[in-house]
């Protein structure tokens, strides 16, 4: 769709995994599900089919809320099948050593030319992107290396006229306290 902002969220069974149409037709996914172990990829079983079902071979902007597996699995098979102009990554995985999937996965983004952006890219205020108003929120200026992955997960606000989305990973109490103490009507939404 153009002139419009449509949220997707499927079904990956663990974790989140978003599609995000732009109003300008660019495509941002966020997270891709998946279970440890598990013989389901929900890149293959569920992301694959719906971007084929949508005729999209290309996702603008990636984004990996936090390095879990339960929001990274189901990414390494997507981004296999399609062309990505960019990798939003907090980069927390790749200091601390979130495991082989994910360093697949970051290495996969990387081989495929993805642009690889982490918070000191992105944090600093709203962005027009893809005709609508992108704002990192958190973990800003970076990551917080004596926080977990979860509260050092991607807060991104989208808004398109007067609504606007909350993303927030899998923020707890304490990424959510740094929140409402700095400027919390950034975080007015119509959908969390």
């Amino acid at each position: 769709p153009h002139g419009k902002l449509r949220v997707t969220m499927s079904d990956v069974g663990q974790g989140d995994a978003l599609a995000i149409d732009l109003p300008d037709g660019q495509l941002m996914l966020v997270d891709g599900g998946g279970f440890v172990g598990s013989p389901v990829d929900p890149g293959e079983r569920v992301l694959l089919p719906m971007l084929r079902e949508r005729r999209r071979k290309r996702a603008d902007i990636v984004v990996l809320s936090h390095p879990h597996p339960d929001h990274f699995t189901g990414l390494v098979s997507t981004m296999a099948g399609i062309e990505v102009g960019e990798l939003w990554d907090t980069g927390q995985g790749e200091a601390q050593g979130a495991g082989p999937i994910y360093a697949a996965f970051l290495a996969l983004a990387r081989e495929r030319g993805a642009v690889v952006r982490g918070p000191s890219d992105l944090c600093g205020g709203e962005r027009a992107i893809g005709g609508a108003r992108i704002e990192v929120l958190a973990p800003c200026p970076s990551f917080d290396p004596d926080l977990n992955a979860n509260d050092n997960s991607f807060v991104i606000r989208i808004a398109y006229g007067s609504r606007a989305v909350l993303l927030t990973g899998d923020a707890e109490a304490h990424e959510e306290a740094a929140l409402l103490g700095d400027r919390p009507e950034r975080l007015r939404a119509d959908l969390l």
